[in-house]
């Protein structure tokens, strides 16, 4: 009886209750495979994201802090410029 209750606990995804802070989401997640941050359209970057959550198991505020990040500090891969918003 013990055991239904302990396999649905730990079934359930993993919650953060706290902030995390887009900067150190994205080193703490994304430097280890990706030594610089692409631009890419506000559409692919979310897929990319979305896509990156199931791969890295991130949670849902860690991808969001991530989709910031790379909102944020995004360089044209052509130039080497922050892209403007």
């Amino acid at each position: 009886m013990l055991a239904l209750p302990l396999g649905m606990t730990l079934a359930q995804p993993r919650k953060a209750s706290k902030f995390i802070d887009p900067d150190d989401a994205y080193k703490n997640n994304c430097l280890r495979c990706h030594s610089s941050v692409q631009a890419y359209s506000p559409a692919k970057t979310e897929t990319i994201v979305m896509h990156m959550r199931v791969r890295a198991n991130l949670t849902d505020q860690e991808s969001r802090a991530i989709l910031e990040y790379l909102q944020d500090n995004a360089v044209s891969a052509r130039k080497g410029k922050p892209v403007k918003k």
